[in-house]
């Protein structure tokens, strides 16, 4: 059993990564300003890879994430407004009417050129 110190330690450590490099990162880079929705493929020093296609789980995942963090920060309204953007996203251009469900993928910028 972990001791309350021990847990604590614990908390605190996690509460950094958070502030100091999660959150920061995620925040900084995420959001598409050239064709809206979230970009995902990063190397290990923070830098965008090809993003030739954009899925709807990684697309969801992000949305999810910044209302999450909206509910914990709700002083913070960045994560509130990125998790609405991503969700218009989704909706705009994930969701197939002909066909009453979701696309899986689409190219970066198909629905540019449609």
């Amino acid at each position: 059993m972990l001791s309350q110190k021990t847990l604590e330690e614990y908390i605190n450590a996690i509460n950094s990564l958070l502030q100091n490099g999660v959150i920061p990162f995620w925040l900084d880079r995420s959001w598409d300003n050239e064709y809206g929705g979230y970009l995902t493929n990063y190397d290990s020093q923070g830098r965008l890879l090809p993003n030739p296609e954009k899925y709807l789980n990684t697309q969801a995942r992000l949305a999810w994430w910044f209302s999450t963090l909206s509910r914990r920060y709700p002083e913070r309204s960045e994560f509130i407004e990125l998790a609405r953007k991503g969700v218009d996203f989704m909706i705009q251009y994930f969701w197939d009417n002909d066909n009453e469900g979701w696309y899986w993928k689409v190219e970066r910028a198909w629905y540019v050129y449609r």
